[in-house]
């Protein structure tokens, strides 16, 4: 008997895949070429692949944007580095019930690590408990939020890359997934989440005002230092277009200094990028397009109109990025509810 041939969305869809990843390809091979060219041609270069490559995305949000159904049950990943063991890790899986506004949410743990793995063996080892946990927590329309509880040097991690345990595509993909931060105390009392800044950012009255993006070390293509005090608006969420860790000269220290200065929420973009010299540079990058990356990001904060909406508005940019339209691609979300649940993200 013949093999029934798949639905008809399925094969368009798959091949909506695969031409985005060839254009993907198309787009880095491009962009690797340009490293080759003489300074002065090189950024008229990346100039103009980058108006190319916003020429396939597509377009802005209708405003404001749709509330989306939550499950009632979110992941929480704890991952604890191991300063006695350069390169490992130890972690946890939690399931939280109650939602980000619950004061105390009911916090369950399902599973623990039981030796310390190599941070690049994480994904392996947590493929089998990541699956279970799901199970627990998935509802029909509504997968799952994962929350990765990071300390605050490794909230780059590229957890929202690794692949769903569904099969359905990267976690990023198929799932809201946010950072929070786990290390919070090593920088002092004034590093916890303002839970006025936090209301703020979550408005609840009819007709409320809604938050809004800003851009905090980058004017125009240009890196800019951040403000020594870091004040900002109530509602406005903080951005880093341009952040690459230690590697940057002016901004080297963007995201510790967001987290120190008792910031909940904050988007930042997490590319690595590619020199013929030094090979892959891991970390915060930018892919040139600064001023059409600020316009967009801006766009689609405003139709969250809550930060609430954000982890789902995310989970959406990625599932975008998955069919070529690579805006957003290694855009970060740290979404850090006051309370945290501390007992959670605590080492055992």
């Amino acid at each position: 008997m013949a093999a029934a041939l798949p639905p008809a969305d399925d094969l368009l869809a798959a091949e909506t895949r695969e031409a985005a990843h060839a254009l993907r390809k198309l787009r880095d091979w491009a962009a690797d070429a340009a490293d080759e060219l003489p300074p002065e041609i090189r950024a008229v270069y990346h100039t103009e692949l980058a108006d190319w490559w916003r020429a396939h995305e597509r377009p802005a949000p209708a405003f404001p944007r749709p509330r989306r159904r939550a499950a009632r049950r979110a992941v929480v990943l704890r991952v604890d580095a191991l300063g006695w063991q350069p390169g490992h890790v130890t972690w946890g899986l939690a399931v939280e019930e109650g939602g980000t506004d619950a004061p105390e949410p009911l916090t369950e743990s399902v599973h623990e690590s039981a030796d310390a793995v190599p941070l690049r063996a994480l994904p392996a080892a947590l493929a089998g408990p990541l699956a279970d946990a799901f199970r627990r927590c998935d509802e029909p329309g509504a997968p799952a939020m994962l929350h990765v509880a990071l300390p605050h040097d490794l909230l780059g991690l590229e957890v929202d890359t690794w692949p769903d345990p569904s099969g359905g595509g990267p976690l990023g993909a198929v799932r809201p997934v946010v950072v929070r931060c786990a290390s919070r105390e090593q920088f002092g009392p004034g590093a916890e989440v303002d839970p006025v800044r936090w209301a703020a950012l979550h408005p609840r009255a009819p007709g409320a005002e809604g938050v809004h993006g800003s851009v905090l070390d980058c004017a125009g293509g240009t890196p800019r230092a951040l403000a020594d005090d870091l004040v900002t608006l109530p509602a406005e969420i903080p951005i880093l277009c341009q952040y690459r860790g230690a590697a940057h000269p002016v901004t080297g220290d963007a995201l510790p200094r967001l987290v120190r200065a008792g910031y909940g929420v904050a988007l930042w973009r997490r590319r690595g990028e590619f020199s013929r010299t030094y090979g892959m540079v891991p970390g915060y990058a930018y892919d040139g397009n600064c001023s059409g990356f600020h316009t967009r990001v801006g766009q689609e904060v405003r139709a969250a109109h809550s930060a609430a909406q954000l982890p789902y508005a995310l989970h959406d940019w990625r599932r975008a990025a998955e069919h070529g339209q690579g805006w957003s691609e290694g855009v970060v979300l740290m979404y850090d509810p006051p309370r945290a649940a501390p007992a959670l993200l605590a080492p055992p």
